[in-house]
């Protein structure tokens, strides 16, 4: 109940939006104390009745901070559906391991609702990766013990037959208990539009199993008259190994895979494959950490100078010492968390990015010491080839910052030319000593997986946007929709619904992905304008309905 002064308050407030009401009829903040006047009037709470709007908001609202909504459903300030009542809708979307038709139908359905449709909205992506799960068996409401490895009934069959030839058992395995979760999510490559599709309990993936289920996504997708152009995901040895499976015969051993043919496809046309260049960028500066200081496991060098993480440590220290007087900072935005990495901070996107920047660069040139010139050029190299795969602004004076919008863009000529080149002269210079021992020569170049991750990237990434670009409809080409950011996001959104840490355990992953399936759907998301339009409705489906859980009688 509120106290007297706090119910005066929200009188006043409700005269206030009721005034807005007749003001302007059209405004979310008049629906919404239309709302709350029809749930007053009614005597009986389970007669009450939400606009579809309503409950859309509500649920934003919910998936956001559970707890915070429930402390304003309490205070009696707002009347609310109950959790229950959005779990009801939220339960619509349900999913289970798998490729399931039904819900892949209700994809394909959340796609055609969206808002502002295109004909090129078709043309999607494909990204997937894994989350750690912490093996746990349960029972679902079903009945069904859940929390064993599943991919698939003949997936599961040919890892039983290969467990059992390999321990010359005849009598069935035991299956195993999942310790990852691996997800696939289509992305529209030319609009906001994404939803995961589907998830497989497993323990780490074997490429020959990933082989099958992602050409069974593929089809899955295209089916449903989606176009499937790239595949996305990070550079773990499984998915190199996927890569080599789609090697033509009689290509030359080394030859870099970055691309096959879409045979789900109803006319001829490529599938490309892209190596997530966030995860590059951390790779590429793990092998530079590793020179000279931490696992000292390289020991990069190029043209005869070294390329050392004690040069970027001295720049460091030299800049925060000669700032204790003026307390100016070239570097003020590197801390010590960049220099001494721990494993949770070598997971930090922006610390890898802020180490390969031009400031970085310049105040290593302004220490003015000898043999870092090839430092300097490294930074150089990586910061411009992050700013190639980031690019994502529509309007913006800093063009290497703005989105692609021809095929003859130099950019796209620089990553081809220049910026393999570089890294292609560097490992021949290193590979060409013969003064040093053949095992020491690979010390002086980065490692082999992330050279062949970025030839990937940059070779699928250059044709991929030659591609959209010829697209009909298609002006322009965000880059950052090529990465794994989004796949990521959803992650962490499973994991604040959690609302605990540490890993999942089978049951709570599925229960999380449900709801966060639903929040992702064009019907939640349509919510989000609200607050970009200012609480204007003209351009939003207000009354688009909801499909809600029939309650079993």
């Amino acid at each position: 109940m509120l106290c007297q002064e706090d119910n005066e308050v929200v009188e006043k407030l409700f005269k206030e939006v009721e005034k807005c009401h007749h003001e302007e009829p059209e405004n979310f903040k008049s629906l919404f104390i239309q709302q709350q006047q029809k749930a007053l009037s009614c005597t009986d709470n389970r007669s009450r009745r939400w606009h579809p709007l309503i409950i859309r908001w509500c649920f934003q609202l919910y998936s956001s901070s559970p707890k915070a909504y429930q402390f304003l459903k309490d205070s009696g300030v707002l009347l609310l559906p109950d959790k229950r009542t959005l779990r009801d809708y939220s339960n619509c979307f349900k999913v289970d391991s798998g490729f399931d038709s039904e819900f892949l139908d209700l994809v394909k359905k959340d796609f055609i609702n969206r808002s502002n449709p295109k004909d090129y909205d078709v043309w999607v992506g494909i990204i997937h990766d894994e989350v750690s799960l912490r093996k746990d068996l349960v029972f679902d409401d079903s009945g069904k013990l859940i929390g064993f490895v599943n991919l698939g009934s003949v997936q599961n069959s040919m890892d039983d037959l290969e467990q059992c030839l390999s321990a010359k058992q005849t009598s069935p395995t035991t299956p195993e208990e999942a310790t990852h979760m691996f997800v696939f999510m289509a992305v529209s490559l030319f609009s906001d539009w994404k939803m995961p599709v589907a998830f497989f309990p497993t323990t780490t993936i074997k490429a020959y199993a990933l082989f099958n289920l992602f050409w069974k996504c593929v089809e899955e997708l295209e089916q449903r008259d989606f176009k499937v152009l790239t595949s996305t995901c990070d550079g773990a040895s499984p998915h190199r190994r996927f890569y080599k499976y789609h090697c033509p015969p009689g290509a030359p051993k080394g030859t870099i895979i970055y691309k096959t043919n879409n045979h789900y496809a109803f006319e001829k046309r490529p599938l490309y494959f892209i190596c997530d260049p966030v995860h590059l960028l951390k790779t590429t500066r793990n092998n530079w950490e590793n020179s000279f200081w931490r696992n000292k496991t390289k020991k990069l060098r190029n043209n005869g100078m070294w390329v050392t993480w004690l040069q970027l440590i001295d720049a460091f220290e030299n800049d925060v010492n000669s700032s204790n007087a003026s307390g100016l900072r070239l570097l003020h935005k590197l801390t010590a968390d960049h220099i001494f990495l721990n494993p949770y901070l070598r997971m930090r996107v922006y610390l890898a990015a802020q180490v390969f920047s031009n400031r970085v660069a310049h105040a290593i040139t302004e220490q003015g010491k000898p043999g870092t010139q090839e430092t300097v050029k490294f930074v150089k190299q990586m910061n411009d080839f992050f700013d190639c795969l980031n690019a994502n602004r529509i309007n913006t004076r800093f063009e290497f910052k703005s989105v692609y919008r021809t095929q003859l863009d130099g950019r796209l000529h620089w990553l081809e030319n220049d910026f393999l080149k570089y890294f292609q002269d560097w490992k021949d210079w290193a590979m060409g000593q013969e003064d040093v021992p053949l095992a020491e020569h690979k010390q002086y170049f980065i490692s082999d997986q992330t050279w062949e991750g970025l030839q990937i990237c940059v070779k699928s990434f250059v044709e991929v946007v030659r591609f959209s670009l010829d697209i009909p409809g298609v002006n322009f080409v965000v880059a950052t929709k090529f990465n794994q950011d989004v796949l990521e996001k959803f992650f962490g959104k499973l994991r604040q619904k959690r609302g605990a840490y540490g890993a999942f355990t089978c049951k709570e992953f599925i229960h999380s992905y449900c709801s966060s399936v639903f929040s992702q759907s064009h019907a939640i998301k349509t919510v989000r304008r609200i607050k970009r339009g200012g609480g204007a409705l003209e351009d939003l489906d207000v009354d688009l309905p909801l499909p809600k859980r029939r309650k079993e009688r």
